[in-house]
């Protein structure tokens, strides 16, 4: 599916827009659908903790305002969809774990890629794996919403 991304809400959501068309009278019409939407085997610092705002500008300058390709894997239990995006065939929930803007959220992902990459990221001490957030912030990592 195709979807143009509207607004981020923060490091692993956003609003997207996608336009569906149905036919009145003979007459193709082109309706926006706005979307919330979750990007699937991530989890992004929340408002209020360390690197949030960090996280989310980093989102929007990636994909605010474009197109994405996304695939859809459920519903969450806040009614976003959560999904897998794409953007220029680069998944963004290995590009956001790999630059150290998201962490793996292993309880809903057994990506064994992105463990790589998380790990990766620790070790360069890269966003959100600062020294000093680990110290603050490592409980967060094993967050069970």
């Amino acid at each position: 599916m195709k979807i143009r991304v509207k607004k981020v809400i923060d490091g692993d959501s956003f609003d997207a827009e996608v336009t569906i068309a149905s036919n009145e009278n003979g007459n193709t019409i082109y309706d926006p659908l706005i979307l919330r939407c979750r990007i699937g085997n991530i989890d992004a610092p929340d408002r209020g903790e360390a690197h949030h705002l960090e996280s989310k500008q980093y989102l929007k300058e990636l994909i605010e305002g474009k197109h994405l390709k996304v695939e859809l894997l459920e519903k969450d239990r806040y009614n976003r969809y959560v999904v897998i995006p794409y953007l220029n065939e680069q998944r963004l929930d290995e590009y956001l774990v790999q630059n150290g803007m998201a962490w793996h959220f292993e309880r809903h992902s057994g990506n064994a890629h992105l463990v790589e990459l998380e790990q990766h990221a620790i070790l360069e001490k890269a966003g959100i794996w600062s020294a000093e957030v680990m110290e603050k912030h490592f409980s967060r990592y094993y967050r069970t919403v």
